[in-house]
């Protein structure tokens, strides 16, 4: 079981978002802790451990610390052009 940690930039904008659409976020990530099974889970490109996971029309952006078995949320954002910069 892996431990999640939520930056204080990602909680900002997760409050930006609609209350349904947080309760199905959170959902997601809670599911993270049991691995990325069966989540829409994919590396970005030339990034070594930065993942983001698809849930709706966002992104969760996170780090995996494989040594310390922690997900770091660094970014949970609308999916637009700007997303991934």
């Amino acid at each position: 079981m892996l431990k999640i940690v939520i930056a204080k930039k990602a909680l900002k904008e997760l409050k930006k978002i609609s209350q349904e659409d947080q309760k199905i976020i959170k959902e997601k990530v809670l599911f993270l802790k049991n691995g990325f099974n069966n989540l829409d889970v994919k590396r970005i490109c030339n990034e070594r451990k930065v993942f983001r996971l698809r849930v709706r029309n966002f992104r969760v952006i996170f780090n995996f610390l494989d040594h310390e078995k922690t997900i770091k949320i660094k970014h949970v954002r609308r999916r637009n052009e700007k997303t991934y910069r």
